[in-house]
């Protein structure tokens, strides 16, 4: 039988393994992004690598994820980014 701590221990540790699993797809697909653009348009300006890499939503990454593929040219991609 567990004790109280040990329950808590044991709760943070999962809680920690969840938040390092998001990160690690999050920085995935954030890179995904930025080297689609590399490939598409030789160049990814400052501003958009800040833009991408400051994004933290999931789904708004996948997005960018899939119009990084669409997009024609890197200024229709760079308006679908947020504006800081």
């Amino acid at each position: 039988m567990q004790t109280v701590a040990e329950h808590w221990i044991e709760q943070g540790i999962e809680q920690g393994i969840e938040q390092g699993i998001e990160q690690g797809i999050e920085q995935g697909l954030q890179e995904t992004v930025l080297d689609i653009l590399n490939v598409r348009f030789d160049t990814v300006t400052p501003e958009i690598e800040t833009a991408v890499t400051t994004i933290d939503d999931l789904d708004q990454l996948r997005y960018l994820r899939r119009q990084a593929i669409l997009a024609e040219t890197l200024d229709e991609f760079a308006a679908l980014l947020p504006k800081s």
